[in-house]
């Protein structure tokens, strides 16, 4: 009876060690979070959203250690940590010492390997013959498990002796006290070796980032239960045990029903315990199975009906508000249209140019020097842009290069897309990325039925993947050494240019070509490349990004330096220069891009030289879709317009006066990959304001972007800001004529419904 009665009290106290263990790391996370919101109530709020993964994974421990009791080896290794009170000093210790002599044989063998990684893999991936750097890595890490299975055996014969000797004299790490040797041996480095790289990275890992900081708080939870273990007070601990439940109990009830203190809440969920927490909490109470929870913050309006949802398809006038903002069609509001504005040219420069368009991969604009970096990162473009017009403030119009090329090279707002799922094909990835209708024109479409000789150079990921951006192209190009490879990083720049350059050997003195290449190597993970003087970078992430972008200025001036040794070539060619979206440095508690619309990953460099209009910087805010008008408007191209988003960018450079300062910019960004979570976010910059919107849980914040360009005070709860917040909604809300809000639906079939007839 006694012996039943303290396994389940130790049973409990092991759940309230997860829940303790669950409650500080969520605090302790969220107490770092960069926020405007009272930390105190984002500490609150991280320890409570972080109890129920820390329940969940005690319930699992538990359950573990009962099966574990049944086990005889687990019997008498328990016997000789329970040795620690002298009651049997006889007891065998032999299995212990064996387990712990492995233990620290496997963890010399592996740091030994860890470091040989750090050493080696780098220098092999920075080799320019890529494919032999991937051969000598495959052998490396060959040698690496070869070598661990081998050595730690090995290793573990050399040890046993000294541990055996180490055990009688002063008792092993796993006991004396057993709290101590846990701390020492498994939970520092734990946290110190694994939480700073999730951390780090935990945006490009996805789920493998929730796992690993189950994983940690497993050792913390551990922690704190043989901590507690040490607290003989029965009393106290029961006293103990009861505040917490009811602490739990009153923290949920807050969060359910959190909306006063809703801010606070979510900032909270940029820590990675919270985050994972109040996923959980959300999927858990979506009673109706459609991706969308009415409690913990979520915005379901229905919440036992699947067919009404923020995620769902809003039907025009039919009396269902589907898609729950609030309003029954999703052109209540009248969409803001792109002005029909010939751009104020001379006759005699509308001709048929050359055309050479350059895409950099994430380059931010406030990291060149010709937007005010105080670093050389890259000086040609510095170059180039005393010859062209150069746009201080244009926006990409999604911060993820699936939606953000094909829409630059469309002119259309990604959320006025009709995205339909691509045919598989042959190609390392395969299909599986959203693809722009085939009924919306591309740019080489309308110029190669204009006589123009069209390329397009891609690296293997998109080439594969984006298969809407090669129609109209003649040639299309892949930066590649080798196209069947996957792991060709980090000097795909060097394929790239060359690839281009064939392409412009290729032209003929009668010839106009539509050239547009893009320079992938300035996306994560990045490289301290050798042969690039970095001294002035940082040696942080963010100095290793300079790193990369100075990389890819070198290879933008190969290029542009191709056309103009050609003098008459280059007196009648076009250069566009610009980057598909930007890159966050924990700006706003993330990083890499692909996630929100902040001017961090939406701000991005923007050039265009044309012969015969003088250089000038041209100030207000325009779009990377008026990059297909312009183009347009210079070549004469008289195709029909209808359906454009975007006005050419002459009218801001030539007719400042004429321009429409209240004209909305639009981002718009949903999830393509599971492992980021389900999520549809867009925003729009109008005047001097911002407002952001998370349409699956209806959260909008408002920036003032003159006087905080940092977008980081909220003024959306401001009521004196309530009308503009309502407006800028409206204007989010007639923008959205295209399917990307269902983006979670694409991958399911690759059936694609017709687009609504309002389109």
């Amino acid at each position: 009876m006694n012996s039943g009665a303290s396994r389940d009290s130790k049973s409990v106290y092991l759940i309230v060690s997860f829940l303790v263990a669950g409650w500080l790391f969520g605090g302790v996370e969220a107490a770092f979070i960069q926020t405007t919101e009272p930390r105190a109530l984002v500490i609150g709020f991280g320890a409570m959203l972080a109890t129920l993964p820390a329940l969940l994974l005690g319930i699992a421990v538990w359950l573990c250690a009962v099966f574990m009791r049944r086990l005889p080896a687990s019997s008498r290794v328990s016997a000789c940590i329970d040795r620690t009170n002298n009651s049997d000093p006889n007891i065998d210790c032999g299995p212990m010492i064996r387990a712990n002599a492995y233990v620290f044989a496997g963890i010399i063998v592996l740091s030994v390997a860890l470091v040989g990684s750090l050493l080696v893999y780098p220098r092999l991936f920075g080799l320019q013959l890529t494919r032999m750097g991937l051969d000598f890595a495959i052998l490396f890490a060959v040698v690496q498990v070869y070598a661990a299975v081998v050595g730690i055996p090995v290793l573990w014969r050399l040890l046993h002796g000294p541990m055996s000797t180490v055990e009688r004299r002063f008792g092993s790490p796993s006991r004396r006290p057993l709290w101590l040797g846990y701390l020492l041996v498994i939970m520092l480095p734990a946290f110190l070796g694994i939480y700073p790289v999730v951390l780090r990275h935990a945006t490009s890992l996805g789920y493998a980032s929730d796992v690993s900081v189950a994983a940690l708080l497993v050792c913390a939870g551990i922690q704190v239960a043989l901590l507690l273990s040490m607290w003989r007070v029965v009393r106290s601990k029961l006293l103990l045990i009861s505040s917490l439940i009811l602490a739990v109990c009153l923290s949920g009830g807050v969060a359910v029903a959190y909306a006063p203190f809703h801010k606070a809440a979510e900032a909270s969920e940029a820590a990675l315990l919270p985050s994972l927490g109040g996923r959980l909490a959300r999927t858990m109470t979506d009673v109706d199975g459609d991706g969308v929870s009415s409690l913990f913050g979520a915005a379901d309006c229905a919440p036992f009906n699947s067919a009404r949802a923020p995620n769902q398809t809003e039907l025009d006038n039919n009396g269902i508000d589907e898609d729950c903002d609030g309003s029954d069609g999703r052109r209540a509001d009248a969409e803001w249209e792109a002005t029909s504005a010939v751009a104020p040219l001379d006759p005699q420069q509308v001709r048929k140019y050359n055309i050479l368009w350059v895409v950099l991969e994430a380059a931010r604009a406030d990291h060149l020097p010709a937007y005010g970096y105080d670093k050389p990162t890259m000086p040609y473009f510095s170059e180039l842009a005393e010859d062209s017009l150069l746009f201080e403030d244009a926006y990409t119009q999604s911060s993820a290069t699936v939606f953000s090329l094909q829409s630059m090279l469309s002119g259309v707002l990604p959320s006025a897309i009709h995205w339909d799922l691509p045919l598989p094909v042959r190609g390392v990835y395969g299909s599986g990325q959203p693809s722009i209708s085939k009924d919306q024109p591309m740019i080489a479409e309308r110029l190669r039925a204009q006589g123009y000789k069209t390329g397009i150079v891609l690296e293997n990921y998109v080439h594969s993947t984006l298969l809407g951006l090669r129609r109209g192209f003649q040639k299309v190009y892949v930066g590649e050494p080798d196209r069947s490879r996957e792991l060709n990083r980090p000097r795909r720049n060097g394929f790239a240019y060359a690839k281009a350059a064939d392409f412009i050997a290729r032209v003929g003195p009668d010839e106009h070509f539509f050239l547009f290449v893009y320079f992938f190597d300035s996306h994560g993970a990045y490289t301290r490349h050798a042969d690039i003087d970095s001294s002035e970078f940082s040696r942080d992430s963010s100095g290793n990004y300079d790193t990369e972008l100075a990389w890819t200025d070198e290879w933008l001036r190969a290029l542009v330096e191709t056309v103009r040794s050609r003098r008459m070539m280059w007196d009648d060619t076009i250069v566009i220069v610009t980057a598909d979206h930007g890159e966050e440095f924990n700006d706003h508690g993330g990083h890499s891009h692909a996630q929100t619309c902040y001017r961090e990953v939406s701000h991005v460099p923007l050039l265009l030289r044309v012969p015969g209009i003088a250089s000038r910087r041209v100030g207000g805010r325009v779009a990377l879709v008026d990059v297909v008008p312009t183009i347009m408007d210079l070549v004469g191209n008289d195709t029909p317009r209808d359906g454009l988003s975007g006005q050419s960018l002459l009218i801001p450079a030539l007719s400042p006066t004429s321009v429409d300062s209240e004209r909305p910019v639009f981002c718009s960004i949903a999830s393509i990959n599971a492992k980021h979570g389900v999520f549809f976010r867009r925003s729009v910059r109008q005047g001097d304001y911002a407002l952001f919107q998370d349409v699956s849980n209806g959260d909008v914040a408002l920036f003032d972007t003159t006087t905080d360009p940092a977008e980081l005070n909220d003024l959306s709860r401001d009521s004196r800001h309530a009308t503009r917040v309502e407006a800028l909604k409206a204007r989010l809300r007639g923008s959205l004529t295209g399917n990307l809000h269902d983006h979670e639906h694409m991958k399911k079939s690759t059936a694609s419904p017709s687009p609504p007839a309002s389109q």
